[in-house]
């Protein structure tokens, strides 16, 4: 009886130990990392938000229809909700939410905290407020994106780059 119980016990203590050990990725998904890389690197891919957290009052939430932020190498295109508090009127008072198209704007890709993570800053130079993007992406395709403006709260976003 003992030995039945100790035998059961090593068994599951080695399963144990298995399934906790570290994961390698797939081919596929090391394929997938290098495709996210690359659009990363060349500048060349669009995240798209699936939740919201505003700050304040504001409760996070899902977002029901499509909103993305769209980065190629010459252009920077924002169609991204927004909830919180203005520090001063909007000048297009159509529409609302974030919206623009920028074509001058600053750069850069900055290692993670963790490897296969990237932080992604975008600057832009040719609104009217200058709009600060920083993006947190992970090789799985998971982003975080912060938008910063002087003129109104700062917002976040969850979703996918694709």
């Amino acid at each position: 009886m003992k030995r039945s119980f100790f035998t059961v016990f090593a068994v599951t203590l080695i399963f144990g130990f298995i399934s906790c050990g570290s994961v390698k990725p797939t081919a596929e998904q090391q394929q997938q990392q290098k495709i996210l890389r690359e659009k990363i690197q060349s500048q060349h891919y669009r995240f798209i938000a699936t939740f919201v957290v505003p700050r304040g009052e504001f409760q996070p939430r899902y977002l029901t229809s499509e909103y993305d932020l769209k980065i190629s190498k010459d252009t920077v295109e924002a169609y991204l909700p927004y909830f919180g508090v203005a520090y001063q009127a909007p000048v297009d008072l159509v529409g609302g939410g974030i919206k623009f198209v920028s074509r001058k704007f600053d750069y850069s890709i900055n290692p993670g905290k963790k490897e296969g993570n990237w932080i992604v800053n975008i600057r832009t130079r040719d609104q009217l407020n200058e709009v600060i993007l920083r993006l947190n992406i992970w090789e799985n395709g998971n982003a975080d994106l912060d938008v910063i403006e002087t003129s109104r709260q700062s917002i976040s976003f969850r979703g996918k780059v694709e």
